[in-house]
């Protein structure tokens, strides 16, 4: 490994402003290898580069330069003028010949690029997809096709999300909470894919990047105590007993140096976290008045709690990685930098990526605190209580509509002290005071009778709530002008499929009135936007399971069952053989689909949202109670599919979504909230067959 150049930045600066001679830039290049930094104009890459460049490598830096007025004035602030190791290309990663471009006669990628952190990706999905996936993905792929031998992707310790273990570790689950920590483990998972015997690399995992940077940030934890210290002579800290991981500017620029001179094969295929100081915040906020003096410290109460530290064992133990400087050295740099103006007008938006992303996006600022309203009907329940929870994170002004025929009180108490959330206990088939509906931007129509044993016995009932119910809530959207419906539709109406798998263009075969009933809704809801222009698109589930899912008395969905068997040490009933196989789709993966469907420009759509990975119910069995675990099987039921198998190419087209939990992740989850089925009723093969009798009464093939 060649010997690192000890590189402080400001001194660098300073070296180059007065162009003294003690630093060359002009390090011999024989052997050297050429280095693209894509997004090599952002925080860390504006710090990554001169390193590079020092230790004599030849960089190619691929930027927008959103963040500059130019590459000149990106060149200019480096004091890499008319430096023959530098080359600059101005381009965008969702332009594929600005990457082949890029990727040219390279040996190593080190991938920055992205929209960065959860606020900024937040504020639109599908620009943030274009680059943190779309665009990352044309990276990799032209990388691998160029030739490249080495490519390093930054993705972010954000992919754990929040949990409860001291330390975390790279073997760990990754739970992510935001879009920007899903695509980054997306692109994860799609680069571990891409490695062969040719193309190799890393995945790095920062925690929280803090100091200086040319291209500095104000708006990291930090940065931000700092500025507001030095500038404002205050501070306010919410919580503090909250510990966030960090690591100093020019430590995160040293290891990616490390990373292209390691031996290849040593680090291939591996990922590593990088963050040492995991800090309380009131730490942070003490570290940041002791350097910079005599300032005010406030202190307010929060209900964010998030607390993780990461732990960095890995990389010290494979690599030998440790870090040289501290977050108290990160607070001294912008102290610094502060006080010799490296930082003028701190209020520019270059400062901050949210400010400078909703310039790019051409948002209003004086219209961008304007809350979303949304209405859920049949909010209490299942699927509608996760969408209430996911729209309030949003911060949508939320309506939940149910008269707990289906839903459970207990799903929405968590909401009741949220000023953004209002209940309304509605009967939506019934006559009901619509006025609510005005200046409403989406409504989601969940609510429906959802069992499908009972609709044989009680038809007229399931018509009323799930064809008059729908017809009530179309009218009402079409009389205040909602601006988009999303109607949950159900893969039911595909009965028997005559094809797998099924895509939304099969033939339509209901066989009990819940799956004719539902599909009957969803034809009126295409109808109104037909005849009346109303925005809607129609979702077709695919056997959704996960927390929060219905307890009544009914028999039904096999994890209702199977789990209160468990429970009670009983045997699982096992329908047929156990080799059907089913399109399990975890809750929270449906509802980010109707996110998705209810912010698109998509249109008068029926779409399939569906895993399209079929898992059999023997394995659904092993999952919940083991190998040894007693199962007794019972007859087969006539009308019921061999298989459920969703074609999801147009959710991915159309909506940008695929599913992010796994059914093995999924099944994990449900175990871990086993004792929400504690009142269940217990199915055993007797009662299951007195359940069951109208079923084989009316659908069997002799009837």
């Amino acid at each position: 490994m060649i010997e690192k150049v000890d590189f402080n930045y400001i001194g660098f600066i300073n070296e180059f402003r007065n162009k003294k001679p003690e630093i060359s830039m002009e390090i011999n290049t024989i052997n050297k290898k050429t280095i693209l930094v894509s997004g090599g104009a952002g925080y860390v890459g504006s710090v990554l580069v001169p390193k590079l460049i020092a230790q004599g490598y030849k960089v190619k830096v691929f930027d927008t330069f959103w963040f500059w007025d130019s590459p000149n004035e990106y060149i200019e602030k480096l004091g890499l003028k008319d430096n023959s190791n530098l080359k600059i290309i101005k381009g965008d990663l969702r332009h594929i010949e600005d990457v082949k471009k890029a990727v040219e006669g390279v040996d190593t990628v080190i991938q920055l690029a992205c929209i960065s952190n959860d606020p900024s990706s937040d504020l639109d999905p599908d620009f943030t997809y274009s680059i943190n996936y779309d665009g990352n993905i044309k990276i990799i792929d032209e990388a691998k096709k160029a030739g490249v031998k080495r490519f390093v992707y930054a993705s972010s310790s954000s992919v754990y999300g929040i949990k409860k273990e001291l330390n975390v570790t790279e073997e760990m689950e990754l739970k992510p909470l935001t879009q920007y920590s899903e695509l980054k483990i997306k692109v994860e998972k799609y680069l571990l894919n891409a490695f062969d015997e040719n193309f190799k690399g890393v995945i790095i995992r920062p925690s929280t990047v803090c100091g200086y940077s040319p291209r500095q940030r104000l708006d990291v934890v930090v940065n931000i105590l700092t500025n507001f210290a030095f500038n404002k002579g205050k501070i306010k800290v919410f919580g503090g007993e909250q510990l966030r991981p960090n690591i100093h500017i020019d430590d995160m620029a040293d290891l990616y140096v490390q990373l292209v001179e390691e031996d290849i094969d040593k680090i291939n295929r591996k990922i590593y976290n990088a963050g040492w100081d995991n800090l309380k915040v009131i730490e942070i906020a003490n570290l940041v008045k002791e350097v910079i003096g005599d300032i005010e410290l406030e202190i307010e109460p929060t209900n964010d709690n998030r607390s993780y530290h990461v732990s960095s064992e890995k990389i010290k133990n494979e690599l030998g990685f440790v870090v040289k400087k501290t977050v108290k050295d990160a607070i001294l740099d912008l102290k610094e930098a502060f006080e010799k103006n490296m930082l003028p007008n701190i209020d520019d938006d270059r400062y901050y990526n949210m400010k400078l992303v909703k310039k790019i996006l051409g948002i209003d600022p004086q219209k961008e605190n304007v809350s979303k309203k949304s209405i859920v009907t049949g909010g209490a329940g299942f699927i509608g209580s996760h969408m209430v929870e996911c729209l309030l994170k949003e911060k949508h002004k939320v309506i939940a509509i149910d008269n707990f025929s289906n839903g459970q009180i207990d799903n929405v108490k968590i909401f009741e002290n949220n000023p953004d959330y209002e209940f309304k206990n509605i009967d939506l088939s019934k006559e009901f005071d619509d006025s609510f509906f005005k200046n409403t931007d989406y409504v989601f129509h969940m609510a429906a009778l959802a069992d499908i044993v009972p609709s044989i016995k009680e038809p007229i009932r399931y018509h009323e709530a799930n064809v008059t119910g729908t017809l009530k809530v179309l009218e009402a959207c079409k009389k205040y002008n909602v601006k988009k419906i999303v109607y949950s539709a159900s893969s039911s109406c595909y009965g028997i499929p005559n094809k797998y798998p099924t895509d939304e263009n099969a033939k339509i075969e209901p066989m009990y009135p819940y799956a004719l009933t539902k599909y009957v809704g969803e034809q009126y809801a295409l109808f109104w936007n037909k005849l009346y222009k109303i925005p809607v698109i129609s979702l077709r589930y695919f056997n959704v399971f996960g927390t929060r899912a219905r307890t009544n008395d009914t028999y039904g969905a096999v994890f209702k069952v199977f789990l209160k068997q468990k429970l009670e040490n009983k045997p699982l009933t096992i329908v047929g053989d156990g080799t059907q196989t089913r399109d399990f789709t975890y809750v929270t993966d449906i509802v980010k689909a109707n996110l998705l469907a209810a912010k698109s420009d998509v249109d008068g759509e029926i779409i399939n949202i569906g895993t399209g990975k079929p898992q059999p119910i023997n394995y659904l069995a092993k999952l919940i109670s083991g190998p040894e675990y007693p199962i007794k099987n019972i007859p087969k039921r006539p009308g019921e599919p061999d298989s459920t198998h969703a074609e999801t190419t147009k959710a991915k087209n159309l909506l940008k979504w695929e599913p992010e939990v796994s059914f093995e992740e999924g099944v994990k989850i449900m175990l871990e909230n086993i004792h929400y089925w504690k009142d269940a009723p217990l199915w055993t093969p007797d009662n299951i067959k007195e359940a069951t009798e109208d079923w084989f009464k009316y659908l069997s093939p002799n009837q």
